[in-house]
Order: structure tokens, then sequence, then C-alpha cells
């Protein structure tokens, strides 16, 4: 079956290459790695000695270069004359990883998983182990991996409940992708255990903890020395980062609730896509409700709006630092799945997310039962827990300790995974 796969998927990505040519270079979307995605990556430099190993590490995503970040920093320390490389799946991890990944000797986008392209890649980096992290792995890859006898590792292991189901159903004729990997970093011991029901070997798991632990600089919860913009005294400040379609509605709406409450409101609105902005304006214009888009402030400019529309990447941790009260989106509406809840916590904020937390959902549980994060429905649970938190200074405060109490205690999970990769089979 694997084979009928990987014969599937290069007769489709052979048909489908002019097509995705045209549209690379019409959108512009991805159009540096353009070459890198048919087989074309940087090649690697050869080993001069014994000690010196190639390792593929692949990041899917600006958060799983994240998690990467302290790993890959361990890892240079304890092998100083290995040489990596780094890729990605999107144009935001492309940028995260050039940016925050100076162990990498280079940086390209992962290639499709088609017979041709995979072997033109593995030809030209010829890696001694491949480290995954987080998500993002390929069937047809993990098979060229192992036909090659490559071993295989993957930390911070993101798998969903509805993965698992699927991947039962189909493990009679097809191999579940954790199979392949010679060594499993785990988050916790409830993934441990749908691994082992999909039959991956527990000698092969470790459960080490999340390594985006490890990427934060614990800091207390006041205002940042050198804000975004400037905020009218005394009004307060909630921050939506990473919302999707459907729920910046809801917040809308419990802004509008809260608007006339004890204390002036400002919201921060900040859409995971960016592309969404146009149609965020429309939404926030139906509702009238004043708004300025962040590109039009600077730091000395005081904000006389009720909303601050980000149209620009890179600044969230810089927003969270300014609330008084977060929420994390890609939850309130199903199928959802979440985001990282850490970034705001390390801030010592409170953190507010939706019931829709598949990918994330041993942190939202963990932060819940701390008290310090809060799983909210519609906007009448955002009101009513806003107002608690507002109201009662006392708990405002407890709660901030408690997150970052929750953020700090959680370290050291970097430390263990770059020792096992170390001690990987192959190396």
């Amino acid at each position: 079956m694997n084979f009928l796969y990987s014969l599937a998927t290069s007769i489709l990505v052979l048909a489908l290459c002019p097509v995705i040519i045209l549209y690379r270079m019409i959108t512009g979307s991805k159009r540096q790695g353009l070459a890198h995605q048919f087989g074309l990556v940087p090649v690697a430099p050869k080993a001069k000695t014994d000690k010196e190993k190639t390792v593929w590490v692949h990041a899917l995503s600006r958060g799983e270069v994240k998690a990467a970040q302290p790993v890959l920093k361990r890892l240079g320390e304890i092998q100083p004359a290995w040489n990596i490389v780094v890729s990605v799946t999107t144009e935001s991890g492309f940028q995260a990883a050039i940016k925050d990944l100076p162990e990498a000797q280079s940086v390209f986008y992962h290639p499709l998983d088609a017979w041709p392209c995979l072997t033109l890649a593995l030809n030209r980096i010829q890696p001694n182990l491949f480290v995954l992290a987080e998500t993002g792995y390929w069937p047809g890859f993990l098979s060229a991996l192992s036909r090659r006898g490559i071993p295989a590792c993957v930390f911070n292991l993101r798998i969903s409940k509805r993965s698992i189901e699927r991947y039962s159903k189909v493990s009679r004729f097809l191999n579940p992708p954790q199979r392949f990997f010679n060594l499993l970093c785990l988050r916790s011991e409830e993934s441990k255990a749908d691994l082992d029901m999909l039959g991956v070997s527990k000698d092969r798991m470790q459960v080490v903890g999340d390594t985006k632990f490890d990427a934060l600089q614990v800091r207390d919860s006041k205002p940042p020395d050198h804000p975004l913009f400037k905020i009218p005294e005394g009004v307060k400040v909630f921050v939506a980062g990473s919302t999707h379609r459907g729920e910046e509605e809801i917040l809308i709406e419990a802004f509008k609730n809260l608007q006339n409450y004890r204390y002036p409101l400002l919201m921060i609105l900040a859409p995971r896509r960016i592309e969404r902005v146009e149609e965020i304006e429309n939404l926030l214009k139906a509702h009238s409700v004043s708004y300025v888009r962040r590109s039009g402030l600077d730091g000395d400019s005081l904000v006389k709006e009720s909303f601050v529309l980000f149209d620009s990447m890179g600044e969230l941790m810089q927003a969270y630092a300014m609330s008084d009260l977060t929420f994390v989106g890609n939850s309130l509406v199903s199928p959802g799945g979440g985001h990282n809840l850490l970034e705001p916590a390390s801030l010592g904020k409170p953190v507010l997310h939706g019931p829709y937390m598949e990918h994330h959902q041993f942190l939202a549980q963990s932060l819940d039962e701390e008290s310090a994060g809060f799983e909210v429905k519609d906007s009448t649970s955002i009101e009513k827990t806003w107002i608690r938190l507002m109201e009662d200074q006392d708990l405002y405060q407890t709660v901030s300790q408690k997150a970052l109490n929750f953020v700090e205690t959680n370290r050291g999970a970097s430390i263990s995974v770059a020792q096992l990769i170390s001690k990987c089979s192959g190396i």
C-alpha cells in the first residue's frame, strides 16, 4: 500500500507540475521555494570527519520553528560537529527559521511528497538523521527514509484524536506514519497511550514534555517599556490573537456588550492570516465600531479608536505584553484546533480559549486546571470572564502568577530531547 501511495503521488505531482509552477509564478506564493519543492534543495556540505553528521530538521511553520529553536541550540552544544539543515512548509515558517535558527546551515522548503522530488532532495542532502518538530510528516518521505536506513526522530509529537481514529481504521493496509520513527519524544502520557493503540513500540517512546516552554522567556506582567502605541489612561486592553473566520464576530459582540462597562475597553484583533484584514474591516464597519489599522500607528500614537486591527506579522507577543486579558484563536468555532497558549501565559496574562483546542488539548487542559486559563464558548462567557477578572484584582493577580509559574515549572524538555536525538540509533 505504501508503494501504491508513492506511485499515485508521483503521477499526480508530475501531472500537476505545470499548474503548480503557473500558480506559484502568478500568486508569488512560495515562489522562492519552487525549486526546493521539486527536490532542488541546497546541497549539504560533505562530512570531513566521522564526527560530522548531517541532520535534516523539518519545522512545518512558525510555531514548529519556535519549538525547534531551543532543541537546536542544545543539540549544537552537544554535537558541535553536526551540520544542521532545516526545511519548512509555509512562508511564515521560512522567515522564522531564517531569523531564529542560527544553527541551520541552510533553510529551504520541504520537497513535495513524490518519488522524483524526494529522491533528488535526499541525494543532495544525504542526511544521517531526520528530525521532525511536532507535525508535518509525509508518508512517502518517511518510507523513503526507511528504505535508505536513515533513522527518524520526532519531538513534541502532535496527533489529534480524530487522526488516531483514522489511522486505526487503515493500519491493516497502511502503516501509520508514527511507526516509521525510531524515536518519539512525547509531551504527555496521554500521547503515549494513543500511540500505543496504533502499535508504536513502547521502547521507541519517551515522555519528556513540551520544548515550547524553553523557547519562552518568563516575564512579569508589567506593561512593556517600549509599547507599539500609546493606550489612553484608564483603558483596559483585550488582545485576541491568531483569530480565524467566525471568531471575530463573536468577539465584536462581546466587546459591544462590554464597552459601556466600568472600564473603557480597547480590543486588539490579530488575525492568523493577514490576507483576511479587509474581510475583518468590513465586519467592523458593519457593526459600526471605530478601528484603526496597526500600520497607521507608531510608538507615539495615542489610540482613540475602539479596535486596533493588526495588518502585519511578528508583533503579537508585544501586543500580548500590552494586554490586560488575552484570547487565543482557532478555538471558538468548529473544527478549530487551537494555537499557542503559552505566549500570553509566559507574560503573566490570563488566557481565554474556546472549546475546540484539539491540537493543543493537553496545554489547554493543564492551564485550565492550574486556573491560569479559561475556556469560553460564546460572547456571553467571554463577557462574564472579563467582568470576573476585572472586578476582582486579587483574583487577577493570582491568575497572573499562576500563569507565570505554569510556564516556569514546565521548562527543561529541550535538554532531554537534544540528548535523546544525539543518542538516536544510527548516529
